[in-house]
């Protein structure tokens, strides 16, 4: 008896925990943010596997400059000269009187997950 109770409160709670909509925080007002794509030869490949977990992230160039792009998941398996698409965002964020810039890269397509 004690076990069915148990089970039916637990059910009843992550019932309302899963009916709960998430909203993401609002971005501070006079955020800017701006995207676009290029192609780019490996240079290089960093990866480590470790209990089942890859990671993997990619040397290539960007205005003349090396850059490291996260394959997210390590789902991609690419080799030194292969050509990446990769997705470049320029954040701006005010903050307390100061702009914070930043810039990511990140590979695109990203492929489903299998």
């Amino acid at each position: 008896m004690k076990a069915r109770l148990a089970l039916f409160v637990f059910l009843v709670i992550a019932g309302f925990a899963s009916a709960q909509q998430f909203t993401p925080p609002a971005l501070p007002e006079g955020t800017k943010a701006t995207s676009s794509q290029f192609q780019a030869d490996v240079l290089k490949v960093y990866s480590v596997a470790e209990q089942g977990a890859v990671y993997r992230a990619y040397l290539v160039k960007y205005k003349g400059t090396e850059v490291v792009v996260n394959d997210q998941g390590g789902r991609l398996n690419k080799q030194l000269g292969d050509k990446i698409t990769v997705i470049v965002a320029n954040i701006e964020v005010p903050l307390k009187g100061k702009t914070y810039k930043s810039i990511t890269f990140q590979i695109l397509p990203t492929p489903p997950m299998p």
